[in-house]
């Protein structure tokens, strides 16, 4: 898939319960469709970053927004 953040949290909102990325497939993809097999969720390293890094800015954005600070 994709690594762009917008995709990825596009995927997340729709209930996605694992993610990988075409560059991450080789390495990946066995353990992510055995994860998935066992009703657990599957990011990889790239993802997990990515979603970490939205859910940062995200929060730091409204705790300025909060306190009038400009972002």
């Amino acid at each position: 898939m994709y690594d762009s953040d917008p995709l990825v949290q596009q995927m997340l909102e729709g209930d996605a319960r694992g993610y990988i990325l075409k560059s991450d497939a080789v390495r990946d993809l066995v353990t992510a469709v055995d994860a998935l097999r066992r009703n657990k969720t599957f990011l990889t390293p790239k993802v997990a970053q990515l979603v970490l890094k939205g859910y940062l800015d995200k929060n730091k954005k409204e705790t300025c927004r909060k306190m009038a600070v400009p972002v």
